[in-house]
């Protein structure tokens, strides 16, 4: 699993992300017992509302104020930027360089960080990263059948089956549905590389 570094030092005390994680399954089940285990306090959760982190639902006459806590945007957020990967010197370099060619082609770019991200996610998922990335980025962009696609940057990498679909999946990216269509010549031209 990748953990974010950057984003998870964010967090004022490190420690406070196994609430956070034992506070995302609270809408299923009842977490307090997991809560009490690892010695939270209700000074900590209380401490995590002040920041944005946790919210206390109404609940039920005589819930807990663990029972009660629950995860709000913020923190839903914040774990979930864990898992995305740092966007790395080459990951800028590889949207500059699509960015050129999109300009020449007076083709639209789209959301440029979070084009980069998406990048670094696709390179930190596939494997595929610098001189590769930009071969296959290369063929993928001049590739007529594959215009639909590619007629958007930001598409290039992932494009969201649904308006619900936030986070990358590589299985959904068209890109790398190009790269295992095609893995054999890929994967040869990537050795003289």
């Amino acid at each position: 699993m990748h953990i974010n570094l950057e984003n998870l030092f964010k967090l004022e005390f490190v420690h406070n992300i196994v609430y956070l994680l034992i506070l995302k399954q609270a809408t299923q089940k009842d977490v307090s017992q997991y809560l009490l285990q690892t010695g939270c306090t209700v000074g900590h959760l209380n401490d995590l509302k002040e920041q944005g982190y946790v919210k206390f639902i109404k609940g039920k006459k005589g819930q807990t104020e663990w029972q009660k806590a629950r995860l709000d945007k913020k923190g839903t957020e914040f774990l979930n930027s864990l898992d995305e990967p740092e966007v790395e010197e080459q990951d800028i370099r590889i949207f500059d360089w699509l960015a050129e060619q999109y300009k020449k082609k007076e083709k639209q770019i789209g959301n440029g960080k979070k084009t980069k991200r998406l990048i670094a996610s696709f390179r930190e998922k596939s494997g595929i990263d610098k001189n590769k990335l930009a071969f296959l980025c290369n063929e993928f962009i001049n590739d007529d059948n594959e215009q639909e696609y590619s007629h958007k940057l930001e598409y290039v990498f992932f494009k969201p089956d649904n308006a619900f679909q936030a986070r990358f999946v590589l299985e959904s990216s068209r890109l790398y549905q190009y790269y295992v269509n095609k893995k054999s010549y890929f994967d040869n031209q990537f050795k003289t590389l």
